[in-house]
């Protein structure tokens, strides 16, 4: 049993770290037993020709990528409505003042 913060953090960090280990050893054996396939090893190279250690490693860049490119586009698309509305304001106090 745990008896303190400070013990379950270290097994917390000690368990994080098997794991980062445990996935870069994965991540290696992938890399070294997939080279064989021309396809796979085509893939890994983004038509900038950036290179990636494993298609997954791209995948998840792309991935990455694109959730940021929608965000952007959530936030002007909210930024536009913004605008517009801040402009049919402005239109309408401009009207009301001017009677």
């Amino acid at each position: 049993m745990v008896k303190s913060v400070k013990e379950l953090a270290k097994i917390l960090i000690d368990a994080k770290t098997r794991y980062e280990c445990l996935a870069h050893v994965f991540d290696t054996m992938v890399i070294n037993a997939g080279s064989s396939n021309a396809e796979i090893v085509q893939a890994r190279i983004d038509a900038v020709g950036r290179t990636y250690l494993s298609l997954k490693e791209r995948l998840d860049y792309m991935q990455k990528d694109m959730a940021t490119s929608s965000e952007i586009k959530d936030f002007t698309d909210s930024l536009d409505l913004f605008t517009a509305q801040l402009t049919a304001l402005e239109n309408a106090t401009t009207e009301n003042s001017s009677k």
